[in-house]
């Protein structure tokens, strides 16, 4: 395709804007990471030292070391790989001299070029029933009417015919299945030259072609199997707390669980480029489970010695719950999803080759989230309890007797999880431009968001990770979940 200067131009404007974002998150991550240490040695040393030894109040402490650990981690992996570019683009590149010239430098090869094809691809999704939605979904992705290619699940609605007067491109699956099964079918389907694929969900925001067609025209002439692309919640919606909230976690996520890695990342289930041939061939090796099913496509590819990486120039952007209810739902499926494939593939995810892989699914993924969730959830429990007992003390000393946990230690579990909330909404470009888009949103919002930030993070560790960790076990057992989420029809005891 043939893009025009100003085209390019504003795409140049872009990643220069986003470069400037990401070098002042690095900035402050630094400063964040340096106040981490620095508080956690003072506050080892009070406990130990000035305090009487009392061991429930090391469980919340052992959950702060970790949590924070692994932030350092991956904040010292960031700054290294940004000196090494700098460093390499300074031996390359005599021009490059200050951090401006710096973040200037193209990080694809198509983002040099003005002109440039793409091979045949296609965008491929699974529906089920969206006949009330269809208008919104058909808005979305009407400017990519010849690419798009609609697997219909046998739907009992007007689906099916509300895509063909759409002039879509359809195939009809004949059983009633759920989406991993839909785009194996579909793709068997698709026509014998296109040989690339972008995997999205219906509701899912495709940013403009020439962003997207940069990313495809890099990712077909890579080596890789498979391409990870942002995912942000859409504007298109409510921006509640709730939305902020999930925002900020969605953007911690981007940065510090998929750029940083570069050569083996997880993709995501709502959008994500494949080589055809192969999501095929690892469609077939896999359970076809909707739980967790983009990470145990990655499994199968990082496993199989395939490359995967991570193209942070798109951006797509995905309806999120809008309720309180509807998250948790989400993420007890979430996190069972997690629990099952984690068990699933322990043994066959190691790589020897690929040190922040295996700290990222063993360190993180299997010790930090699962192993120590039932210490992360006694500790905040415990946290709490000691909480409202040192508030409620002061009207009646009876109240004291329920501090579990000693006073310093409660402050700086506090101050960790706000500097923690801090840092996310500091560098937040998408909190920026709502801020921008309601006046009303002004420093008060910050402060709020501020402070739900942290607490919304407990609640996600302690009501749906926990419900989700519930399930698994049930169902390991007994073959039957105990609860109710977003994807469980009828295997289950109680309704959340």
């Amino acid at each position: 395709m043939n893009d025009s200067k100003d085209a390019h131009i504003n795409s140049n404007d872009t990643r220069r804007s986003l470069g400037n974002i990401h070098g002042i998150r690095g900035i402050f991550g630094i400063i964040i990471t340096l106040l981490y240490l620095f508080l956690t040695f003072i506050a080892v040393k009070l406990l130990f030292g000035s305090f009487e030894f009392a061991t429930i109040s090391l469980i919340p402490w052992m959950t702060i070391l970790v949590d924070g650990g692994d932030r350092v981690i991956r904040y010292f992996i960031e700054f290294k790989k940004q000196i090494k570019r700098v460093i390499y683009l300074k031996k390359t590149d005599k021009s490059i001299k200050t951090l401006d010239s710096f973040i200037s430098v193209p990080r694809r090869y198509s983002d040099t070029l003005t002109e440039f094809e793409v091979n045949p691809y296609a965008i491929i999704m699974s529906v089920y029933n969206i006949e009330n939605d269809w208008d919104y979904f058909k808005k979305i992705i009407e400017p990519w009417k010849n690419e798009v290619y609609i697997v219909d699940d046998n739907s009992s609605d007007k689906t099916r015919d509300l895509i063909t007067a759409g002039g879509f491109n359809l195939i009809k699956n004949p059983l009633s299945n759920h989406k991993p099964y839909s785009i194996r079918y579909g793709l068997s389907k698709l026509p014998s030259e296109i040989k690339t694929v972008m995997v999205i969900d219906p509701d899912v925001e495709i940013p403009d072609r020439i962003t997207l067609e940069r990313a495809i025209f890099d990712f077909q002439r890579s080596k890789a199997a498979a391409c990870g692309l942002e995912v942000l919640p859409s504007f298109n919606q409510d921006k509640n707390m709730v939305w902020t909230c999930q925002m900020l976690e969605y953007e911690d996520s981007m940065s510090l669980g998929r750029i940083v890695p570069h050569n083996h990342v997880f993709t995501s289930g709502a959008s994500a480029l494949y080589k055809r041939d192969i999501l095929e061939e690892m469609l077939k090796q896999t359970s076809l489970s909707m739980y967790a099913e983009d990470m145990e496509i990655s499994i199968q590819l990082i496993s199989s010695k395939l490359r995967t990486y991570f193209d942070k120039r798109v951006t797509t952007r995905t309806l999120i719950p809008p309720t309180l209810k509807k998250l948790t739902l989400q993420r007890m499926s979430w996190s069972f999803g997690q629990l099952k494939v984690t068990t699933s593939y322990f043994k066959k995810a190691f790589i020897k080759d690929d040190p922040f892989f295996i700290y990222n699914f063993y360190i993180y993924n299997f010790f930090i989230i699962i192993l120590m969730h039932p210490l992360r959830v006694i500790s905040i429990i415990a946290y709490f309890i000691s909480l409202g007992a040192i508030l409620l003390g002061y009207f009646n000393p009876y109240y004291l007797s329920y501090e579990f946990i000693p006073t310093f230690t409660l402050l700086f579990m506090t101050i960790f999880f706000v500097l923690w909330s801090i840092e996310s909404i500091f560098w937040s470009s998408n909190i920026h431009q709502k801020i921008k888009e309601d006046k009303n949103w002004n420093f008060t919002g910050y402060i709020t968001a501020l402070v739900v930030y942290a607490f919304y993070r407990f609640y996600l560790i302690l009501i749906p990770n926990t419900l989700g960790y519930l399930n698994f076990i049930s169902f390991k057992l007994f073959k039957r979940m105990i609860f109710k989420d977003a994807y469980q029809i009828n295997k289950y005891l109680f309704r959340f």
